[in-house]
């Protein structure tokens, strides 16, 4: 499934992607990018997930073995589809 999607309106160039991060940055500096990005105009959906120990959080299938962090990354991943729809 492919979420990249460019339109343009006007003379401005939009995209929407997932932001996806695997850094140690923490919830202060998701923060201060979120308020970077919005500065910028950009349009920053107010899920957001995060996965703490990812390298050792997916199954043998490459799914995550936890049902409740699942849950939670697929309602995320449903705005986020469904945001960039009303945008297409």
């Amino acid at each position: 499934m492919k979420l990249h999607r460019r339109r343009t309106v006007g003379r401005l160039r939009c995209a929407t992607e997932p932001l996806i991060e695997a850094t140690p940055i923490g919830l202060t500096g998701r923060v201060q990018l979120r308020q970077v990005l919005q500065t910028l105009n950009m349009l920053v959906i107010t899920e957001q997930f995060a996965l703490p120990r990812a390298h050792q959080a997916f199954d043998t299938d490459g799914r995550l073995a936890d049902a409740r962090q699942n849950e939670q990354m697929t309602k995320v991943v449903q705005r986020l589809i469904d945001v960039a729809g009303r945008l297409a």
